[in-house]
């Protein structure tokens, strides 16, 4: 991922909710030093988890950095 563009926002589908909050801690674990900035830089965005739902517009404009 460091040869591309780390804040080009991603959308990852996953088989299930155990499966995406694995894939988001394996980005993150890639992307220690922009976690370290701000820790939207990954979210996870399922119907069970408030916070990811609620960046959900952030994510989906192109204006704001965060989430990734």
């Amino acid at each position: 991922m460091k040869g591309y563009d780390r804040f080009a926002k991603t959308i990852i589908f996953c088989q299930d909710i155990n499966h995406a909050e694995r894939m988001r801690y394996a980005i993150a674990k890639e992307n220690g030093d922009l976690v370290a900035a701000n820790y939207k830089y990954t979210m996870q965005i399922t119907g069970d988890n408030d916070e990811g739902k609620r960046e959900l517009d952030n994510f989906i404009n192109p204006e704001e950095k965060y989430p990734s």
